[in-house]
């Protein structure tokens, strides 16, 4: 669903990560396999440190090897602030939003949680692919202050 979604998506077109292990580095290939350019937004200087494993690690950098733009933001008071600012980063610079997201709250600062709410209140559009329930929801874009 995520790569018919990038197959569908107006041409040229770029994708926005911060590369993450699963849907980030998962959306970056799409991306890359559809004739996209991928901008990366990295989290803070040390973030390449935080990537486990050795596959992972490899997989992490021949992405960020393949980046038409990395963007390295300052580090933070913690990693989670960073994470919640490396992905409003990504919102603000984005006209529509991709989540793989299960629905539920952000177990910390700057999950996927935080980051659909942001994307919500700034009225990006939003395409939220649910692995738990395998669904796909489009929301109309949202402005601001709908919640009045």
């Amino acid at each position: 669903a995520l790569a018919d979604a990038v197959r569908r998506s107006p041409r040229p077109f770029a994708g926005l990560s911060s590369l993450a292990i699963g849907a980030d580095q998962l959306l970056a290939s799409i991306v890359l396999d559809h004739d996209g350019t991928l901008e990366v937004v990295v989290p803070f200087p040390d973030y390449r440190s935080r990537v486990a494993g050795q596959q992972d690690a490899k997989r992490y950098d021949a992405l960020l090897s393949r980046a038409s733009h990395v963007e390295v933001l300052p580090a933070q008071a913690s990693d989670q602030a960073a994470y919640l600012a490396a992905g409003q980063r990504i919102v603000d610079r984005s006209d529509e939003i991709f989540a793989v997201w299960d629905g539920q709250p952000a177990a910390d600062v700057g999950g996927t949680g935080d980051i659909v709410q942001y994307a919500r209140t700034v009225g990006r559009l939003l395409t939220v692919f649910n692995p738990v329930t395998r669904t796909v929801l489009v929301a109309d874009r949202r402005v601001a202050d709908d919640s009045l």
